[in-house]
């Protein structure tokens, strides 16, 4: 009789939801600026 000894990888993962409440505006600089933001301090 043959023993098998099974390897198993632990992983471990992070994930993380990032929900943004747009403000009401009609200026497209306020939303420019929330995703350059964003862009510059996440990716």
């Amino acid at each position: 009789m043959t023993r098998e000894l099974i390897s198993k990888k632990i992983t471990t993962e992070m994930h993380y939801n990032i929900q943004i409440h747009l403000p009401e505006t009609r200026d497209i600089t306020v939303y420019d600026a929330i995703f350059k933001s964003l862009k510059e301090h996440l990716l």
